[in-house]
C-alpha cells in the first residue's frame, strides 16, 4: 500500500510563505541567466535561440531498484529499450551514471546539428528532475535529495569544448524543473526552497541563497492524482507566480509499483476546505492510465486555474498515437484529448517529446503546426536520454525532425523558440 503522508508544514503556512516568491520571473532568476535571456533583444529572432523543453540528466543510479519489475505493462519494443538502458555496459557507453556527461551528450548532438546549418543559437535545455522514491519500491543508489544536489552543482560549471569549438555555460543553458510528488511529506518544503531565495529547509547547500528552479515537473503515474490537494495548492501558487508546470501525459514505462494507493481528495463544504484520502486499486494497465494519465484530469485544473502555464508532455504514448492514426476523430485517444485541451485553454501546451521519433507522428505534428488553433502551443522536446535506444540516435532523430519542417521554417521557429519562451519566461 502506498500511503499518503501528511506534509511537514501546514497548508496555511505553505500558502503564507509562498507570498515571498517574487511575482515576476525576471526577479526570481539570477545572473548570468537573467541577462542572457532578458537583455537580448534579438533572442526570438530566427536562428538566435533554441529550446528543448523536455530532457533529463538524472542517472540510472537515481532509479529505484524495483523499476525493472514494472516492465510487464509496456510493449515488447519498450521492454527491450528500457532493459538496454539498464544494461551496465550500454549505460556505461552512454555515460548514464554521470549527470554531467549525460547532458554534455545532448549539448554535443545539438551543437553538431547547428554547425551543419552554419548557425550558433543560444541553447536552452529544460532539465526535468524525477522523484521516484515513494512510487517505486526499492532504494536507488542516490536518493532524490542527492539527485537535486548533483543537478544544482552542475550549474556551477561549463560543458567541455565541443568539436565545433563552442563551450556552453550550464547556468545559461540548463533550466532546472523541480520534481514534486505529493506523497513526499516534504513536498511543500521542497517547493518553497526551490523558488524563494534565502529559504531552505532541504539541507541542500546550493539552495541556501539561490532559487535556481524555473518550473515544476509532475509524474502522476508514480502514484497520485493530478487533483491531489497538495498539488491544488501548488497550482494556485504557480498560477499566481507564473511558474510553468510540465506533467507526464504519456505511457506507463515509469509507474508506481504499488497495487493499492491512497489518493488525496479535496472538497469545499460550507466554505471550508476539507481534505480526505481514499484507497484505490491499480489492477490493470487500463486502470492505471485512467487514474493517472488521462489528459482530461487536467481539464478541471485548467478550469480552476486558467492562467496556469501547463504542458501536457508527450501527447500520449506510442499506443495512443497508433490509435489516433487509425481514427483521428476518436475522442478517446490521448492525442485527441490533448489537442482539445489546447484548443479550449489558452495556457495549455503540449510537447512532442519521445513521440517525435516516429515519422508518421512528425508528419502529423508538422500539419498541426500549420493550424492557428495549435501552432502557438506546441513545444519541441526530446525526452533525452530515453530516446537514445530508439532506431536513430538524438542527432539523427533531430535532423529528421528538422527535415519535416524544411518547407515551413517559421513553424519550426515557433515550436523551438517562441512557444517555449512564452511557456517558460512568459508573464501573464
Amino acid at each position: 500500500m502506498l500511503r499518503k503522508p501528511d506534509q511537514t508544514i501546514s497548508r496555511q503556512e505553505f500558502l503564507n510563505t509562498s507570498r515571498r516568491i517574487p511575482s515576476l520571473i525576471r526577479d526570481r532568476i539570477g545572473e548570468p541567466l537573467r541577462s542572457h535571456v532578458y537583455d537580448d533583444t534579438n533572442l526570438l529572432k530566427k536562428d538566435h535561440a533554441f529550446f528543448d523543453v523536455h530532457a533529463h540528466s538524472f542517472s540510472i543510479d537515481h532509479i529505484p531498484s524495483g523499476f525493472i519489475k514494472l516492465l510487464n505493462w509496456v510493449s515488447n519494443q519498450d521492454k527491450v529499450n528500457l532493459l538496454a538502458l539498464l544494461n551496465k555496459n550500454f549505460s556505461k557507453y552512454l555515460n548514464l551514471h554521470d549527470p554531467n556527461k549525460v547532458i554534455d551528450n545532448l549539448i554535443n548532438a545539438y551543437d553538431k546539428s547547428f554547425a551543419d546549418d552554419n548557425i550558433q543559437p543560444k541553447l536552452f535545455i529544460v532539465n526535468l528532475a524525477m522523484d521516484m522514491e515513494r512510487g517505486i519500491s526499492g532504494a536507488p543508489v542516490f536518493n532524490y535529495k542527492t539527485q537535486l544536489e548533483q543537478l544544482l552543482q552542475m550549474l556551477k560549471g561549463s560543458s567541455p569544448f565541443m568539436p565545433t569549438g563552442r563551450q556552453f555555460s550550464y547556468e545559461k543553458t540548463i533550466l532546472p524543473f523541480l520534481a514534486i510528488d505529493p506523497n513526499n511529506p516534504d513536498a511543500y518544503e521542497y517547493f518553497l526552497s526551490a523558488f524563494i531565495k534565502n529559504y531552505n529547509t532541504t539541507g541542500i547547500q546550493e539552495l541556501d541563497d539561490k532559487a535556481p528552479f524555473l518550473g515544476v515537473k509532475l509524474y502522476p503515474s508514480l502514484g497520485y492524482s493530478p487533483l491531489d490537494p497538495i498539488l491544488l495548492d501548488i497550482y494556485k501558487v504557480c498560477e499566481e507566480k507564473s511558474i510553468p508546470i510540465t506533467t507526464h501525459c504519456g505511457g506507463l514505462r515509469t509507474r508506481t509499483s504499488h497495487k493499492k494507493i491512497e489518493i488525496g481528495k479535496r472538497k469545499i463544504l460550507n466554505g471550508q476546505v476539507v481534505d480526505s484520502k481514499h484507497e484505490v486499486e491499480v489492477y490493470s494497465k487500463d486502470r492505471a492510465k485512467a487514474i493517472f494519465l488521462d489528459p482530461l484530469h487536467w481539464e478541471k485544473v485548467a478550469i480552476q486555474f486558467p492562467k496556469l502555464k501547463l504542458n501536457l508532455a508527450h501527447f500520449g504514448d506510442n499506443e495512443e498515437w497508433k490509435k489516433f492514426h487509425k481514427n483521428p476523430k476518436d475522442p478517446k485517444t490521448f492525442v485527441f484529448k490533448t489537442m482539445k485541451m489546447i484548443e479550449k485553454h489558452e495556457n495549455v501546451y503540449g510537447d512532442i517529446s519521445y513521440c517525435y521519433y516516429d515519422e508518421a507522428n512528425r508528419i502529423k505534428i508538422a500539419a498541426m503546426m500549420q493550424m492557428p488553433k495549435y501552432q502557438h502551443r506546441i513545444l519541441y522536446g526530446s525526452d533525452f536520454y530515453l530516446t537514445e535506444v530508439e532506431k536513430f540516435r538524438t542527432k539523427d532523430l533531430f535532423n529528421k525532425f528538422k527535415e519535416n519542417f524544411k518547407l515551413i521554417p517559421e513553424k519550426y521557429q515557433l515550436m523551438t523558440s517562441t512557444n517555449p519562451y512564452n511557456f517558460i519566461f512568459g508573464e501573464p
